[in-house]
């Protein structure tokens, strides 16, 4: 029995947050309004933000591969606008598809289709598209010198 401890899994939303954020297209049409956590004072619309909420571990003991799933809610000034980058989004994320990142390997990038949410948080309602990615993600095992 091996005492080597598993490395962490790689933060998923932090890696999906810096492919939309390297995107040009994505970039001009934001503004750089891509978030993990939306701020309490946004300067402004559209935005992006991304969050994780489950996954599957596909080797679980230790941990080192897993699918996590990722919802990305995409609000626009107007539903046009909101589509429009819904799809540069999806577009961003299969394009980068799979790489080495800063803290993880992604192995398989799959998007579902973007589905009309209007936000009724907001009066009037602000136009939304959510759509989700499932990543299957690795630690980047990193050589020691």
């Amino acid at each position: 029995m091996s005492s080597e401890r598993p490395l962490p899994m790689p933060n998923v939303e932090a890696i999906v947050v810096r492919v939309l954020l390297q995107d040009d297209a994505v970039q001009a049409a934001c503004d750089g309004r891509v978030y993990g956590e939306l701020p309490r004072q946004l300067d402004g619309w559209p935005a992006v933000r991304v969050s994780q909420w489950g996954g599957q571990s596909i080797v679980a003991v230790p941990p080192v591969l897993e699918v996590a799933t990722i919802q990305i809610d995409v609000w626009g000034g107007a539903k046009s606008a909101a589509a429009s980058l819904a799809e540069l989004c999806r577009n961003a994320l299969a394009c980068a598809g799979p790489g080495v990142y800063d803290d993880g390997c992604v192995s398989r990038v799959t998007c579902t289709q973007k589905a009309f949410q209007p936000d009724t948080v907001y009066k009037p309602a602000r136009p939304r598209y959510r759509f989700d990615a499932a990543l299957t993600i690795k630690p980047l095992r990193r050589v020691e010198a």
